[in-house]
């Protein structure tokens, strides 16, 4: 495993992450400024819809280009056919997905909140959806390749041109849930015009069955899963409307704007390590080296979440206002869910022996797990409960993740040691979040 690399990557992605979520944590005060509680919900509860489509409709073609692109380069192969039977794929899915999303807004309007006003912002995200379904197989192409620079740079170039767009409607217009929806799509359409040239400039566009065939025998497994995963890490947004209301999901929007700063760590790691290890898992000294990475991670993660805590109340007032203030209940729970669900990283023994139905199983058990208890809990003990059961639930998860995996790419480290090294934090996070 070429360390080097690795790091170089990761400073790089994380770099960029600081960058992003410093950009959108100056302008955080704004929204709140021209958003309610109730308005910031709506754009909460858009969000995780989106999510759900980006793993659906997309067909999870993404996965598919990073398992299999670091190898064609390695190999010195063709990359024509895989990069054009995935595009190919995407535009088909999202053409059935939009134009019956456009045709049946108002209904779908009414279906999810009693009323025909929101059937605009339902056509905006059926196109925003679309356009960033686009964004993430075009970047998931440049990570895969190792063009890190690259990837960083159009990115970049995505997050001014949203800020920039989403300020000068909200200031300048009576536009409020459509400037921050707007803003997103005319990010998403400045960095699409740079991606185009750099990354399809040297594809031959061509069809191949064979390629098709071997993207989807990856990732059509992955779509339960996935939609496992991101029901577990949005499964609470989507309860806390339904049994609750707009604004206390407002409320929680927040807490998780401020746990988002553990995005910092994660995704660096993320981004960096995964198609180094498909390139590299053969070689003698990668286990021991992931494991080494993964204490890393840890200890990171846990030095970033104390801070959060200890400044969590000046973060939550800075970033919005005293209507907010409810947010430092889940702030710290919020924040370990996050680095816990990344985990799951440094054990990839699954997906290198193309398990794909098995990390479905684990991920849709994960998400029973996590419907169940917000169901329960929700209606009782508020939005505590939902960031309480999303943590139990990626706890779960990765657990689950961690003894499959080893059973395929055995790493050093025992299930004994793994759980106590999650007890101890956990208990720490705890305590001194009822300390503070």
């Amino acid at each position: 495993m070429n360390l080097k690399r690795l790091f170089k990557d990761s400073a790089l992605y994380t770099a960029m992450n600081v960058l992003s979520k410093g950009i959108s944590i100056i302008l955080l005060p704004i929204y709140t400024y021209f958003l309610s509680p109730a308005q910031f919900g709506l754009v909460d509860y858009f969000a995780a819809i989106g999510a759900i489509v980006a793993v659906t409709i997309s067909l999870e073609v993404s996965q598919a280009i990073v398992r299999f692109l670091p190898d064609f380069k390695k190999n010195n192969a063709d990359i024509s056919p895989l990069i054009s039977a995935s595009l190919l794929s995407l535009i088909l899915s999202f053409s059935v997905f939009v134009v019956p999303v456009l045709i049946f807004a108002e209904h779908i309007s009414f279906g999810l909140f009693d009323t025909y006003d929101y059937s605009h912002l339902v056509r905006l995200s059926a196109c925003l959806y679309c356009l960033h379904g686009f964004v993430h197989i075009f970047n998931s192409i440049l990570v895969a390749l190792l063009e890190s620079k690259k990837s960083i740079g159009f990115s970049l170039i995505n997050t001014v041109c949203n800020a920039s767009a989403t300020y000068l409607l909200l200031v300048n217009t009576e536009l409020r849930v459509e400037a921050l929806l707007l803003g997103q799509m005319i990010g998403a359409a400045a960095s699409l015009i740079c991606y185009y040239p750099v990354v399809l400039g040297s594809v031959n566009f061509t069809f191949e069955r064979s390629a098709l065939n071997q993207i989807y025998k990856f990732s059509l497994p992955l779509i339960p899963s996935s939609v496992g995963v991101i029901l577990a890490m949005f499964t609470d947004r989507l309860m806390i409307k339904e049994f609750l209301d707009l604004e206390s999901l407002g409320v929680y929007g927040i807490a998780l704007r401020v746990a988002s700063i553990m995005t910092l760590i994660t995704t660096g790691f993320r981004t960096a390590l995964t198609p180094i290890i498909y390139s590299s898992h053969e070689a003698r000294d990668t286990k021991p080296k992931i494991i080494k990475l993964f204490y890393l991670y840890l200890l990171m993660a846990f030095f970033i979440l104390c801070g959060v805590l200890f400044f969590q109340e000046m973060i939550v007032l800075y970033l919005s206002s005293k209507e907010y203030m409810g947010a430092t209940e889940v702030v710290g729970i919020l924040c370990t869910t996050i680095f816990i669900s990344n985990c799951y990283i440094f054990f990839p023994g699954l997906s290198l022996a193309q398990k794909t139905a098995s990390i479905s199983i684990v991920n849709v058990l994960g998400m029973i797990v996590n419907v169940v208890l917000n169901f329960v809990f929700i209606p009782i003990y508020g939005i505590l409960a939902a960031a309480t059961a999303t943590l139990i639930s990626a706890l779960f998860t990765f657990v689950v993740h961690f003894t499959l995996s080893q059973r395929h790419y055995a790493l050093p480290i025992t299930s004994s040691r793994l759980l106590i090294t999650l007890m101890v934090l956990l208990m720490s996070v705890f305590t001194l979040q009822k300390v503070l």
